[in-house]
Formats: structure tokens, sequence, C-alpha cells
């Protein structure tokens, strides 16, 4: 995914598919949302599950159909410093691409890189598979080139901001899913530099203001750098996640709606989700009152059935797997036998993106308004680890086990009584248990609201 200046449009312009329009930070605007409502119907966790695990498999392949695999004029020489106007000459082999056609076809960025390694690793922790090592080489291969803790040059910040943060965040998470799969140490520096950046700059971006630009991504780098911390044995980097997860705490309990915003490619899911996976994870004491009073304010599904003047930026789907992470984080920190509305609102949110997939590749595009041409490699990649990941760890084994490093991973167990997998039309019973979720939701949201 990339981010958006106004030379950047004007390059657009000029020369269409050369860049992708980046909003001005004075353009960025923040839509608030209301919280989610309960799903008229309760999906069913077997379907969901039995899509997910064949669906892992096709983003794979997918990614790697995205991959610039051509080597460049004298690759072994090249070094690309980040520099696109001729001066150093520019390779990217093994990058990702950002769209599938059109106008995002030749964008190839660090992120989408990041999230195919991981996409590639997590499959092979899952299924054994092993077809995918060279395009993870030739990711990593561009990503030494094109460093996630450079990726705020392109602006003129300055200095480090939202989108090197962003990057970083997934830049540990890929190298932890490519550790946990091969053993292969080989690339453990690359996540130390992105640990260092988060660790250096999280905190002083996540207090420079308060727009859900920077909330958002430095919650999504401080989950990053508490995993990192977790797997290394580092006190101090787990400390560091949970100070910067403090001030992102702050930020929603100042206004809980902000739970429910969006903008650019991120909603408020994404500061709820970081708080309880850097935080909350240093102050397990305070996880369960504060999910049960924030979380009501979570979004849903935000509706994609009517048409934009935005082309293939419309990134409702982004808003809506954010909202996805976030309700999968909830049912976790609470318990599905607590309130299983939110793995049924989450459920729900999977089962309408997956529905896009009309051509069968496993991918999806930027909203249900995009054509089946237009599939884009990152919001497929937030479908697998915001859903794919998730839905698979809806059946974990009683001892907690599930595929993957990330420790933040939901894991809830349909154990006696939880109405996790209940749905309309599977029996009595089971559709009884899920409207008591229902009821379970909707008097929350009324004590909230009336004090009742």
């Amino acid at each position: 995914m990339k981010r958006i200046t106004i030379a950047a449009l004007l390059s657009l312009i000029a020369t269409p598919a050369l860049a992708v329009p980046r909003v001005p930070r004075g353009e960025l605007h923040e839509i608030q949302h209301p919280p989610a409502e309960p799903p008229t119907a309760c999906v069913a966790t077997d379907a969901a599950r039995a899509d997910a695990l064949t669906r892992m498999a096709k983003i794979a392949a997918f990614e790697k159909t995205m991959q610039v695999a051509d080597a460049c004029a004298g690759d072994a020489d090249v070094i690309d410093a980040g520099v696109e106007d001729g001066s150093v000459p520019l390779c990217n082999l093994g990058g990702i691409i950002e769209v599938e056609s059109g106008p995002g076809h030749d964008i190839i960025e660090s992120d989408n890189s990041h999230e195919a390694v991981w996409d590639w690793s997590h499959l092979r922790i899952a299924s054994g598979v092993t077809d995918y090592q060279g395009t993870t080489d030739l990711a990593f291969i561009y990503l030494n080139r094109n460093p996630g803790w450079l990726e705020w040059q392109d602006t003129t910040d300055g200095k480090p901001d939202y989108y090197s943060l962003y990057n970083c965040g997934w830049g540990v998470r890929a190298v932890l899913e490519y550790e946990a799969a091969t053993h292969d140490m080989s690339h453990h520096d690359y996540g130390v530099q992105c640990a260092a950046h988060i660790r250096d700059n999280g905190l002083a971006i996540a207090k420079s203001n308060v727009n859900l630009i920077e909330q958002g991504t430095a919650a999504w780098a401080a989950s990053g750098l508490w995993l990192w911390g977790n797997a290394s044995g580092s006190a101090s980097d787990k400390a560091t996640a949970a100070t910067i997860g403090a001030e992102l705490k702050a930020w929603l309990d100042a206004a809980p709606a902000r739970a429910a915003s969006t903008t650019w490619a991120i909603s408020g899911g994404a500061v709820f989700y970081g708080v309880v996976n850097s935080y909350m994870k240093e102050h397990p004491d305070e996880l369960t009152p504060w999910v049960t009073t924030m979380a009501p304010h979570l979004g849903g599904w935000i509706d994609e059935s009517h048409p934009t003047t935005k082309d293939w930026t419309d990134w409702r789907n982004a808003w809506n797997e954010w909202n996805m992470l976030a309700q999968f984080s909830a049912a976790n920190s609470l318990g599905c036998a607590s309130d299983d509305s939110h793995v049924q609102i989450a459920l729900t949110i999977y089962e309408n993106l997956v529905a896009q997939d009309t051509d069968d590749d496993g991918a999806i595009g930027g909203s249900a308004q995009r054509p089946a041409t237009e599939d884009q490699s990152w919001i497929t990649s937030y479908l697998a680890y915001f859903g794919v990941q998730q839905v698979l760890a809806l059946d974990a084994p009683p001892d907690g086990g599930t595929p993957g490093a990330d420790a933040g991973a939901p894991m809830m167990m349909a154990s006696s009584g939880c109405s996790v997998g209940a749905h309309a039309g599977s029996t009595d019973l089971l559709a009884a248990l899920c409207a008591i979720g229902w009821l379970a939701f909707a008097c929350a949201r009324r004590r909230r609201s009336t004090g009742v």
C-alpha cells in the first residue's frame, strides 16, 4: 500500500500508472461510522473455516503472480537508495506489485513485499508447503534494497513518519513468521532494524498529533514490537511497546467513538487491536474491564453497495478488514462464551469479503465496486492476516496452540455453552444460543447508552 503526496498526484496525472496519489495530510478526512450492529444471521464457523483452509493456498499463489521476477540489467551490482529520478538505477526484482491491473499495476512497494513473505511463511507453517522459498528469497532481495524503515524518505517530512512505522510493523511480523516457518535466521537483522525503528520513533509519532493515521499505524507497530520482544526475550522491547500502547489507549479512552472511525486505509479498530496486543500484554489485569467497555464501540461492516468517485483507491475493504481484526481481538479477549456476537460480526465481515472473490483466485480488490481483474496484493494480505489466520484459530486445539509466530492471534475455543459456530438452521439449540449472543450484545449497547 502506498502513501499519497501532491507530487505523486501530479505525476499520476502527467503519466498514468506511475505512482499512487497520496492524499496530503491537510486533505485527509476522518469519517465517523456507527458501532457494529449484531448480524441478522449467524455465520457457521465450519463454513468459514472450510473457506480459510483453501483460501490461504490461493492467496499465496496469487501473491507469487504479483512479484517482479525479471532480473534487472547488472542486477548484482545495483543498489537502490530510494531515488527514482534516474540518478540511481532502480531495480524492483522481488518486489510485490500493488494492483493486478490498471493504474496501480506499476507500483511496487515494501509493505506489499513484507506481507507476501508473511503469507508464504504462514502457509508453510500451516501446511508444510515449501514451494515459495524462491519467491521469499526474491522478496528479501527487494526489501534489503528498499527497507521499511526508510519508507519515509519519499516525502517532504524529513523524518520518520506513519508510513515507515506501518511498514516496520509488517517487517517484524514477516521476519518472525519466516523464522518460525524455516528456522532460518539469515534475515534476522532486517527484523532487528525494523524493531529499532519502532522503538526509536513509535512513541514520538503517536504523540505527534491526534489523527487516526498516526494512532493506527503506531498501534500496528507497537503490537509488532511486542511480538518481536516476546520472541527475542527482550523485556525492554515489550515495555517500550506497552508505553506506546498506553498513549494509544489514552487516545481511545478520550473519545471511544474513535474506535469506529476511518481514514486513509485504516480504521479505529487498528488502535483497539494495538492496545490489546501491546499495553494489555504487560497489564493483563486491565484487559477484561477495558475491552468490555471499549468493544461495543468497534465498527462492523461498512457498506460498499454504493459507488464512489474513487477508482482503485476505494479502500473500503481495508476499513472492513481492520474492523474484522478488532472484533476477533475483542472476542479473544473476552472469551467466546462471554459475548460471541464479536465472533459473529467478524465472521460476517469475512463472509462479505470472500464473496468478492468472483474469479476464485483467492484475492480481492479495494471494494465490492471494483472489478475482479483489479485485485490488490496488500488488501488480499489483510484478508490472510486479519481474517484467514483468525478463522483458523477458532478451532484451536485444547492446548491453545495455533500455527504461526504471532502470539497476538486470537484463539477462541468452541467450549460447552459457547455459541461460536451457531447459525440459523443448524439446530434449534444452536440457533437459540446464537440469539442469546445477539441479545447480550444489544443489552451491552443499551447499558452503555442508558446506564441501565
